[in-house]
């Protein structure tokens, strides 16, 4: 799926313990994609709702990678 498509990890869409901080690599990741696909998620795990309305309400996503500045960029992935 290289070029406009990309495949994220099932762990991006998941709720994490709220101390947790770091770079959001993943997120950066998806910028100029058109497609993203993620596996299904495992029984009694608990979706990150706040992550994917981020990713899919149409509003500016802010994503860094380590050791690199910040970025903000429309989503344009489905």
């Amino acid at each position: 799926m290289a070029g406009y498509g990309a495949t994220a990890p099932v762990d991006m869409f998941l709720a994490k313990d709220k101390t947790a901080r770091g770079p959001k690599e993943d997120l950066a990741n998806l910028q100029g994609k058109r497609f993203v696909a993620a596996s299904e998620v495992e029984v009694g795990r608990r979706l990150a709702v706040v992550v994917i309305k981020e990713m899919t309400g149409g509003e500016a996503i802010r994503a860094d990678r380590k050791y690199e500045h910040e970025v903000e960029f429309q989503p344009t992935h489905k």
